[in-house]
């Protein structure tokens, strides 16, 4: 959920893209009208105007960089979030599959077998037969020592 949230936070981020993008366009197209009032100035006569379209030019150059900054700020901020929440979510997983381990582990320590009705513990045999309701059984339970070779079926299920 976290993540999913951070997700739909970066919808702004192509928003803030093209108003940067916008903004530059806008200062782009100052600097030619600057450019065209210089292309008509005769430089002998207006020198003072020249010096103020190139301070003009200078400021809104200034001005670009300082929005493609911002930009990069922004999206190095996105990033950095994305990348946090991104591991905050690999460790949220990472724990939720740790209980879910020890929760199937407990089910199965918990869990009665054999006709004797008791936990999982020692040497064990499984009923081959896949209707059988014990499944497993202690070896000692069932009068073996060790497992038989082959399919092996409890006293119960022989019966019937």
């Amino acid at each position: 959920m976290i993540f999913k949230n951070k997700l739909e936070s970066l919808d702004e981020t192509p928003a803030k893209i093209q108003q940067t993008l916008t903004e530059i366009l806008y200062l782009k197209h100052k600097n030619i009208s600057h450019y065209e009032i210089l292309k008509k100035i005769d430089a002998a006569e207006q020198i003072d105007e020249i010096s103020t379209s190139f301070v003009k030019i200078l400021k809104s150059e200034k001005e670009i960089e300082k929005s493609l900054q911002n930009l990069l700020n922004f999206i190095d901020d996105q990033i950095l979030d994305i990348e946090n929440e991104l591991d905050l979510f690999k460790e949220n997983c990472a724990l939720a599959a740790i209980e879910a381990k020890a929760s199937s582990i407990n089910a199965l320590v918990d869990e009665v077998f054999c006709i004797c009705r008791k936990e999982a513990r020692g040497n064990m045999i499984g009923c081959d037969n896949t209707d059988c309701k014990i499944e497993w059984f202690h070896l000692e339970c069932v009068g073996l020592v060790t497992p038989p070779k082959g399919k092996w079926q409890c006293p119960e299920c022989r019966k019937k």
